[in-house]
């Protein structure tokens, strides 16, 4: 090797030195529950709280199953990360991400999509999605959906009443459900609940499970027409007797 090939060679050798090497992806551990494995990182969950993690989602899980009359039985893959926001994300695949602040006060919201999911099907509608999942995670903590948003309403009533007529008139239940025009707002939420906790109770869960079963892959208008036929009203009519219920004159 010359003079030349062997500068070339050096000059080689300190440029792949400048090369940083790849970072290696990390390794999940994991801890399995007879419905839940889950997936974390070692230096962001300790065993123990990923047990009690793990503890408190079979819990809930017997009491959706039981509560929505269905008998889900698979295995959830739960990915756990660290994050600053309180966010989680449930998909068709029986995949939940959860983020750390979320994760140790679960509600139990995205284990109530994975079982309408898997047992019902993916309904094309958010507000009866997100209407169902808010009423039974507020049940699992002992909440009532309904006081919870009559509670929610009237302090937006007192402190922004604009606001609140504003849902009444522009972005109304019938709205939201019956056009697929839900606004993914705490005030949406919190009134899906209640909606769904109303209709569970006055007409029975079977009945909802049925129209909810029924809004896959509906269009908006057949959605309308199943509604009426499954409770005996139209979304409009129910939507009166929901906030009269709420809000008695």
């Amino acid at each position: 090797m010359n003079t030349r090939q062997w500068n070339l060679a050096a000059l080689l050798l300190w440029l792949l030195s400048c090369v940083s090497t790849p970072p290696q992806k990390r390794a999940y551990a994991y801890h399995e529950t007879k419905h839940f494995t889950i997936y974390y990182y070692e230096d962001e969950f300790s065993l123990q709280e990923v047990r009690r993690i793990g503890e408190k989602k079979e819990r809930f899980l017997a009491f959706i199953n039981n509560e929505l009359a269905l008998d889900y039985d698979g295995v959830v893959s739960a990915y756990l990360y660290l994050t600053g926001d309180e966010y989680a994300y449930a998909n068709t695949e029986e995949e939940t991400y959860e983020s750390r602040s979320y994760v140790m006060t679960d509600p139990g919201h995205e284990i109530v999509h994975i079982v309408t999911f898997e047992e019902l099907g993916y309904s094309q509608s958010a507000f009866l999605k997100e209407g169902i999942a808010v009423s039974y995670e507020l049940d699992f903590e002992n909440y009532n959906a309904i006081e919870n948003y009559v509670r929610y309403r009237r302090h937006i009533d007192s402190t922004d009443a604009a606001h609140g007529e504003w849902y009444d008139t522009q972005q109304t239940i019938s709205r939201q459900l019956g056009e697929d025009d839900f606004d993914y707002s705490y005030f949406s939420y919190q009134r899906a609940g209640a909606f769904v906790k109303y209709l569970t109770i006055t007409y029975g869960i079977d009945k909802v499970n049925t129209f909810y079963s029924s809004s896959i892959d509906n269009p908006r208008s057949l959605r309308r027409v199943d509604f009426k036929k499954i409770f005996g009203a139209s979304i409009e009519e129910v939507e009166k007797q929901f906030i009269t219920t709420c809000f008695p004159p």
